[in-house]
């Protein structure tokens, strides 16, 4: 009896993940970043993560890295990483300024992440579903890591609206 349970379990949990879409993650940074930027990205991209995941996405990504700029972004690199292609594709390009500024709320020193740019794609046919740029500066969090997990709990929403939309 317990193996008919177990069975029956384990054939809908692959055939749940048979049929599951698919996300991946490609996030990038300016080269001239400072340092700490690379863990801001990081909780960014991991915050995004969970949220794909809690909606039933199988997701992935490729390591963040560091470019000269947002035209140094390559959708033939970026493909050459996946066996498998992936439903759909986002990438972030965050850029981040030089130096650490001071926070006054938190008294210490922390990114300046100055803007983002966001783009989703159709992985098969390249199409583009979702684009976006934010100003970070306009936005009213003032602790950069909270700043970060914010913005991927919005940016998620209006992504999954704009793949529910299709």
């Amino acid at each position: 009896m317990l193996k008919k349970y177990i069975g029956g379990i384990l054939f809908f949990i692959f055939l749940s993940s048979a049929f599951a879409d698919t996300a991946a993650f490609a996030c990038f940074q300016n080269k001239d970043a400072h340092e700490k930027c690379r863990s801001i990205t990081e909780i960014f991209e991991d915050s995004l993560f969970d949220k794909f995941f809690d909606e039933g996405f199988i997701a992935t990504s490729i390591p963040v890295s560091e470019i000269k700029s947002e035209e140094d972004i390559s959708l033939a690199e970026i493909k050459s990483f996946f066996e498998e292609s992936p439903n759909y594709l986002m990438i972030f390009y965050m850029q981040y300024g030089d130096e650490l500024v001071f926070n006054k709320k938190t008294e210490l020193k922390e990114p300046d992440w100055q803007k983002m740019t966001i783009r989703m794609l159709d992985f098969g046919t390249e199409k583009e579903i979702y684009k976006k740029t934010l100003d970070i500066d306009k936005l009213k969090e003032r602790d950069v890591e909270k700043k970060a997990e914010k913005l991927a709990d919005k940016i998620a929403k209006e992504i999954f609206e704009a793949i529910s939309r299709r």
